[in-house]
């Protein structure tokens, strides 16, 4: 366990990894307010009264990408490539769990389910 909290005591980790997953669970949930509903007509079954989120995710996992990118220039780096490559490739190793926590506090909340 004291590693775990080692790893994410140092700062760049921190960036890396915990700021795109609250920044895609946030955005998702903000997203699904702001974004009008997407058109279930074509579903049927039990899943037709529940949004997947899936568009709302899209653009979370662009702005987290952005976010972490911005975040992580604004600290500073080694090298250019380095500044954009490895922001962009943490994010997309986080993303998942960011959107199966917005998936689970939307289904919790039920702020996923459409009224039918």
């Amino acid at each position: 366990m004291e590693v775990v909290f080692n790893f994410f005591a140092n700062s760049e980790h921190q960036i890396l990894f915990i700021l795109p997953f609250i920044v895609m669970t946030v955005a998702t949930l903000v997203l699904q307010r702001l974004l009008p509903k997407a058109d279930n007509s074509r579903q049927s079954g039990r899943m037709a009264a529940y949004d997947d989120l899936h568009r709302e995710a899209y653009i979370a996992a662009i702005i987290a990408a952005v976010v972490t990118i911005v975040v992580f220039e604004i600290r500073g780096g080694p090298e250019p490539f380095v500044l954009i490559w490895k922001p962009l490739l943490s994010t997309i190793m986080i993303l998942p769990f960011g959107y199966a926590v917005a998936l689970f506090i939307g289904g919790v909340s039920g702020m996923t389910r459409n009224a039918a």
